[in-house]
C-alpha cells in the first residue's frame, strides 16, 4: 500500500460544523496532553444509540477516520472486538520522531493516519514502503508530504516514516536550529488488530478539565447528540502527489541510517532544489531516481502537456463571456468575505509571486460548488474550443485573488506553472487591473467573463485604479 493523501469534506454539515474552526481547535488541544500520550479510542457509543452520552467533535473525527480506513483499507466493518484504535497528538514543542516503522504484536496489519493541524512548508513527513527483504537502510522511491491543514496522509506498517527538516537549516553551521519554532502539530489515528497494552482508555473529562483549568471555552468541541450515526468528517481521496525524477545519484544510503542512529535529520535537503519549483502547487511529491542524464538532471521537465502545447493553436488565449452570472458571481464574493472576516487573508502562499488570496477548500460551499459543477464545465470548455480531448486533469490549485489599493495593486510579470490557467472575474465595480500579455495582447475582463491560457503565456495584471477586484483561479494540470 503506497500512501494516501486525504481531504477532509464537511460540506454537507456546513450549518453545524465548521471544517476549519475544529481543526483549529484540534490544533488547541494537541498543547493539552503530554509528549506521546497515548490513548484507546471506545468506538462504542459511535456504533450504539446512547442518547444520554455526551458526544464530541474529536472522538467523531477520530470514529470517522478509522471506520473509513477499516472499510476501505481492509474491506471490513468496524468491530470492537477485532479492531483497536488508539490516537495520540503532537504539537510544536515535541513534533519531532525519529524514522520508525508503526507495528503491532505478532506483525499484525496497522494503519496509520495523520491528520495535519498547520500548515509546514519546511519540514516534510518522510515515508518509503518497505518489501519483505528490503535492507532497511537502502534508500529507494519515497514520498515526501509537507503537512497542509485538513490533509491527512495514510499508510501502513510496512512504511518507514518520520519528519525530516529540508528548508530550515542553517547552512553555516549545519544545524537545525531554525526548524524548532516550526509548527508540525497533528492529530495520529492508529488502527490495529492486536489489542495494545497499558494503554489507558480516553476519557472525555480529562480533556474538558484540562482546558478548563487553562480557562479554554471548549463548547465547540461538543457536538449535538444526533450526530452520532452521521460521517461528519468524510474522507476525500487527493490526487495531486507530484512525481519528481532526481539522479539515482543523490539515494545514499547513509541518510536512512544517520537518521535510524539520531543524527540530525535535514540530510534530504540534497533533494530540495528538485521540489522547491513545485512546492506552491504541491504538498506531496514522489521522490523517483532517475538513471538518465544523472550528471546534469534537476528535474525532469518533460511532461504530458508538451507536445500538446506546441500545437499552433494554443497560442491563442480563449475568452467566455457570462461564463458564470451575476448571482453566482455575488455569492461567490458574499462567501468569501464571510469566510476572510473570521480567517483573515493569506499573503504568503506563493513565493514568488505573492498574491492575496483564499484557497477555495477552506470555503466549503465555494469548494463543493467548484469540484461538482465548474470544473467539468471548464474542461469542457477547454475540449470544445481547442478541439481535443483530455482524459485526466488535475487542479495544482483553486483559490479566489482580491486587488485592492491598499493590498495587493497589481501582479507583475510571470507566467503560470500549470497547463492551463481558468480565471473568472467576479466584479467590475473597479477601475485598472487589465491583464496584460507579453506580445501586447490587453483584456478588459468583463464581470462573469472566463479566460484560459497556458503556461507559455507570460502575463500580468496592471494596477488598480480604484476600486475591489475579485478573480477566482484555476490552475490546471494535464495528467
Amino acid at each position: 500500500m503506497i500512501p494516501i493523501e486525504y481531504h477532509i469534506d464537511t460540506s454537507s454539515f456546513l450549518n453545524i460544523i465548521d471544517n476549519n474552526k475544529i481543526i483549529d481547535f484540534f490544533f488547541i488541544c494537541s498543547s493539552m496532553f503530554q509528549i506521546k500520550e497515548e490513548f484507546l479510542f471506545n468506538p462504542k457509543k459511535y456504533l450504539d444509540i446512547y442518547p444520554q452520552e455526551q458526544y464530541d467533535y474529536l472522538q467523531k473525527a477520530i470514529f470517522d477516520i478509522a471506520k473509513h480506513n477499516i472499510n476501505e483499507l481492509w474491506n471490513e466493518n468496524i468491530d470492537i472486538n477485532k479492531h483497536f484504535i488508539t490516537f495520540w497528538f503532537k504539537n510544536i514543542s515535541d513534533c519531532c520522531s525519529d524514522l520508525h516503522f508503526d507495528t503491532s504484536e505478532n506483525d499484525k496489519d496497522t494503519i496509520t493516519s495523520i491528520l495535519y493541524l498547520h500548515d509546514n512548508y519546511v519540514s516534510p513527513t518522510f515515508l518509503m514502503l518497505m518489501q519483505n527483504g528490503d535492507d532497511k537502510y537502502k534508500l529507494n522511491d519515497f514520498f515526501l508530504s509537507f503537512p497542509k491543514k485538513g490533509r491527512i496522509i495514510t499508510f501502513n506498517n510496512k512504511t518507514l516514516h518520520g519528519k525530516f527538516d529540508m528548508f530550515c537549516i542553517n547552512q553555516e553551521n549545519f544545524s537545525i536550529d531554525n526548524c524548532k519554532n516550526n509548527d508540525r502539530s497533528l492529530l495520529v489515528i492508529k488502527i490495529t488488530k492486536e489489542k495494545p497494552k497499558l494503554i489507558p482508555v480516553f476519557d472525555l473529562n480529562l480533556l474538558l478539565y484540562r482546558l478548563n483549568s487553562k480557562q479554554i471555552d471548549f463548547n465547540i468541541l461538543l457536538s449535538d447528540p444526533d450526530l452520532y450515526s452521521y460521517n461528519v468528517f468524510n474522507l476525500n481521496k487527493l490526487s495531486n502527489c507530484k512525481d519528481i525524477e532526481c539522479p539515482a545519484k543523490l539515494f545514499n544510503s547513509e541518510i536512512i541510517y544517520d537518521a535510524y542512529i539520531n543524527k540530525p535529520s535535514f540530510q534530504l535537503n540534497i533533494f530540495k532544489d528538485y521540489i522547491i519549483k513545485n512546492i506552491d502547487s504541491h504538498n506531496f511529491f514522489h521522490i523517483i531516481p532517475s538513471f538518465d542524464n544523472d550528471s546534469n538532471i534537476v528535474e525532469n521537465t518533460q511532461s504530458p502537456d508538451d507536445d500538446l502545447l506546441k500545437q499552433k493553436k494554443f497560442n491563442q488565449r480563449l475568452i467566455k463571456s457570462n461564463f458564470f452570472n451575476d448571482i453566482i458571481c455575488d455569492w461567490i464574493i458574499f462567501e468569501t468575505e464571510k469566510y476572510a472576516q473570521a480567517e483573515g487573508w493569506s499573503t504568503e502562499r506563493h513565493e514568488f509571486y505573492p498574491t492575496t488570496d483564499i484557497e477555495i477548500e477552506k470555503i466549503n460551499s465555494v469548494f463543493s460548488f467548484c469540484t461538482s459543477v465548474v470544473i467539468s464545465e471548464i474542461k469542457s470548455v477547454i475540449e470544445n474550443s481547442y478541439k481535443v480531448t483530455l482524459e485526466k486533469i488535475n487542479i495544482l490549485d483553486l483559490f479566489i485573488v482580491k486587488y485592492d489599493e491598499t493590498n495587493q495593486k497589481s501582479l507583475d510579470k510571470h507566467n503560470d506553472i500549470s497547463t492551463f490557467t481558468a480565471s473568472i472575474l467576479l466584479n467590475d465595480n473597479f477601475n485598472g487591473c487589465d491583464v496584460i500579455y507579453d506580445d501586447g495582447f490587453t483584456v478588459l475582463q468583463e464581470k462573469g467573463q472566463l479566460i484560459i491560457h497556458n503556461k507559455n503565456h507570460y502575463h500580468e495584471v496592471s494596477p488598480i485604479i480604484n476600486g475591489i477586484r475579485y478573480v477566482l483561479i484555476f490552475f490546471i494540470e494535464i495528467i
